[in-house]
């Protein structure tokens, strides 16, 4: 058996008109003008003090009843007066003031740019040697100081046509055929092609396949922007996150399935619902999620924010015609019943 209380509405305010409108005895519920006016006329507008105004850091002054002054201290190390950054995208002119702290009287102050304690330094490239010499190859130019040019020059020796077996070996350009071609890729003999184009088609023999496994935690992509790519049979995503950044998604299937397992239970099932991505943060997404256990239905509504994450358990109401809650249940503690009729509305509380 269920216990109800019957919620109070605006059409339990009130009426009496007398003054004062709070009167011992009235059941009514009474309006926020109703205590007003019954405060102002017991109690009058009342009036009070600060008790005491206190300077914190970086301050001076303060008092501990009637009037209080607070002033800016500008004294010590751990005050600055912090001014807008504004820059112009030129360079500070020497003519230009700085504020800044004098260590000496422990004031704030400002001063002239030329008046830092630094110099403009200026240098030259002491000097850039050229050196060594790589299969015939070799750096001239001599050292570079302020300017200068570096010059390779020199040949590459030892390949010669009656020496082809040598450690030079035979180049592609001494071959009748020194390249294949895949699809409108041309690979010269000993190239590499990563990049292979102009195929129509891939196939592979019947059986179980696997391909693309070396890309790794990589992302793979398939098609451009404006390709359709069809799969003919089903498919089965195995990974942790599947994302789908379509603007329009149509689903045949008219019940969607959440929390799939093989063994699904009360417990499985439990944290599944939607939620909403609002944020860069998941704890602020709102959410509609089922809980095993759960007050009410089990389901409950979040609107997280960054300063509240409470989950609001969904309740349902129970209507009747003309006949106040008895023994009927709805969904359990904290849900609703309406008498249409009258308007009563009522909440059960245990």
């Amino acid at each position: 058996m269920g216990t109800w209380k019957r919620v109070l509405t605006t059409a339990d305010v009130s009426t009496n008109t007398t003054n004062p409108k709070i009167v011992d005895g009235d059941a009514g519920l009474v309006t926020g003008d109703q205590v007003y006016d019954w405060v102002s006329a017991n109690f009058g507008s009342g009036s009070g003090d600060i008790t005491e105004v206190v300077a914190g850091t970086g301050l001076t002054g303060g008092a501990a009843s009637g009037s209080a002054t607070l002033s800016i201290d500008y004294a010590g190390t751990n005050n600055f007066i912090d001014v807008a950054t504004d820059l112009e995208g030129t360079a500070i002119d020497a003519g230009d003031t700085i504020v800044y702290h004098d260590a000496t009287d422990n004031n704030v102050k400002k001063g002239f740019v030329s008046n830092l304690p630094f110099t403009n330094n200026t240098g030259t490239v002491t000097s850039v040697a050229t050196a060594g010499t790589v299969s015939g190859i070799t750096l001239t130019g001599g050292t570079i100081t302020t300017s200068g040019t570096i010059t390779l020059g020199g040949s590459i020796s030892g390949l010669t046509t009656s020496n082809l077996s040598g450690t030079a070996g035979i180049t592609n350009g001494q071959l009748a055929n020194s390249s294949i071609t895949i699809g409108d890729s041309t690979i010269s003999l000993g190239g590499t092609d990563t990049t292979l184009t102009g195929l129509t088609d891939i196939d592979l023999t019947s059986g179980s396949k696997t391909i693309f496994d070396g890309v790794g935690a990589n992302t793979l992509t398939i098609g451009a922007s404006t390709t359709t790519v069809t799969i003919a049979g089903n498919l089965t995503v195995s990974g942790i996150t599947t994302t789908i950044d379509s603007t329009t998604v149509n689903v045949a299937d008219k019940l969607i399935t959440l929390a799939n397992t093989g063994s699904p239970t009360t417990t499985t099932g439990s944290g599944g619902g939607i939620q909403i991505e609002t944020s860069a943060t998941e704890a602020e997404w709102p959410e509609l999620i089922w809980t095993n256990g759960g007050k009410l239905t089990g389901w409950s509504l979040s609107n997280h924010t960054a300063t509240a994450s409470t989950l609001y358990p969904v309740a349902v109401m129970e209507f009747s015609g003309s006949t106040a809650p008895t023994t009927g249940d709805a969904a359990g503690v904290g849900s609703f019943y309406f008498v249409e009729s009258s308007g009563a509305l009522y909440i059960r509380t245990a």
